[in-house]
């Protein structure tokens, strides 16, 4: 597959942002109001619980706020994550970053306010106010945290601490994003191409074992060439997560990790060992493929490579697509036609060119679409990524259509469900239609590799 500039690919294959806003005017014009939505705020500062009155107002102003900076973050994140070697787009995400950073530090004061009050008094409000209504389980999450809040002014010096965080994440996106580069391998046919992260997995998927080998070696020597720097940067996030746990009074990062969810950490730990206590199929299934591929030994270039002969013909976007649509279909024709408006209103930003973001996501804000990145390259692994993105996609925009504000948003415990029903659905579809005992091995694998 052939891999165009940005300004070569056709519009119907980006994403839309026009959606968000219709011109960079537009966006700076709300990007220079959302101070003004603050101050409507900060007025509430020492008096959001005087009466149910202004806990409801606060709220209102609040939910205001939020949804308006939420918007102006979306706009600047997605243009960047289009093009990461885009200054301009990069400081766009940079203004934004510290437009949150300034609204953390002046709203630091919210929760310990709500929290030394007594809930009894907030659940009195809420009967004596039917609108609050809508906010109660916002309340009740705040109200969870009381034992791992500190006062006003601690929680200000650690919002100002922990804004300063985050530079181990910002610096493996440039790392793995705007500043990557894995050199040339010599594909199946003996020409030069240039490794990405978008075409990786298709070289690894090569039937040519040299290739595959190239690839994996080009992707790890690149990585372990900078490995002191990515090192000191894990290291970094390491510490940023035991700062918290400690000063927020949590037992460990994995307690405060955890605990926004409510979940207990024996349901992780259990999920941990369920894993580990049934790697012997795990390896029973590595030593079938070892006596498909009739090797010596396994190593990790070979464990994408189908494992029986079968024409890999690349799968264009729109037959992906109807695929996607026939293995859907068991979800009703509502989930159908919804489904569709990804497409038709242009969620979607298709395919691979220099500077993009690697990998894919489903992500928008609760006045936003749910927008999908992709890198789709023509693989099955592609069309069971965009149908898995897919499902995140509806996830969200069922639960923004259905909730209100602050109802919406949902646990990552439960975000994979949806995703993983719609892979499985593809998987089924796939092995139901296949026409050949081959086909019907190559589908069985894919979901075994997926497993994996």
């Amino acid at each position: 597959m052939e891999y165009k500039t940005r300004a070569e690919v056709n519009e119907q294959d980006k994403w839309d942002l026009t959606e968000i806003f219709k011109t960079k005017e537009e966006f700076e014009k709300e990007f220079a109001k959302i101070n003004e939505y603050v101050e409507e705020v900060l007025k509430y500062k020492g008096k959001i619980l005087e009466s149910s009155k202004t806990l409801l107002e606060f709220y209102q102003a609040y939910e205001k706020m939020n949804r308006a900076s939420e918007k102006v973050y979306m706009y600047a994140k997605l243009n960047c994550d289009t093009d990461t070697k885009c200054d301009d787009f990069k400081k766009d995400s940079m203004r934004v970053d510290k437009m949150f950073e300034d609204i953390m530090s002046k709203i630091s004061f919210i929760d310990s306010e709500l929290l030394e009050s007594d809930y009894n008094l907030v659940l009195k409000y809420i009967e004596e106010e039917e609108k609050l209504k809508p906010y109660a389980f916002s309340l009740e999450k705040i109200f969870r945290y009381k034992e791992h809040t500190l006062s006003e002014k601690e929680e200000k010096i650690i919002t100002l601490a922990t804004n300063s965080f985050g530079t181990g994440h910002d610096v493996f996106y440039n790392f793995d994003n705007a500043d990557i580069y894995l050199g040339e391998i010599t594909d199946e046919e003996g020409k030069k191409v240039e490794l990405t992260n978008s075409n990786y997995i298709k070289y690894m998927s090569s039937k040519d074992r040299k290739v595959r080998e190239d690839a994996f070696s080009h992707m790890y020597t690149y990585f372990k060439n900078f490995k002191n720097t990515l090192a000191a940067s894990y290291n970094g996030k390491i510490k940023e997560n035991f700062f918290i746990s400690e000063v927020k009074k949590y037992n460990s990062p994995l307690e405060a990790s955890l605990f926004a969810d409510n979940i207990d950490k024996k349901v992780y730990l259990n999920l941990i060992d369920a894993i580990h206590s049934n790697m012997n199929l795990m390896y029973d299934y590595m030593n079938i493929r070892k006596k498909f591929l009739n090797y010596d030994e396994m190593h990790m270039w070979d464990i994408y490579v189908d494992i029986i002969d079968v024409d890999n013909k690349d799968i264009d976007f729109e037959e992906g697509k109807k695929i996607i649509f026939e293995a859907l279909k068991p979800l009703g024709e509502e989930y159908l036609q919804d489904a569709k408006k990804a497409f038709d209103e242009r969620w979607v930003d298709k395919y691979p060119t220099p500077g993009k973001k690697s990998g894919a996501y489903s992500w928008g804000s609760y006045d936003t679409y749910p927008y999908l990145l992709l890198n789709y390259n023509g693989t099955l692994d592609s069309v069971s990524t965009m149908i898995h993105e897919l499902g995140h996609s509806m996830h969200s925009y069922y639960s923004n259509n259905r909730q209100t504000y602050f109802n919406s948003g949902y646990p990552i415990f439960l975000a994979e469900i949806a995703s993983t029903v719609n892979e499985v659905l593809l998987n089924d579809y796939l092995y139901k239609n296949a026409k050949t005992k081959e086909e019907k091995i190559l589908y069985l694998v894919e979901f075994l590799d997926k497993v994996r």
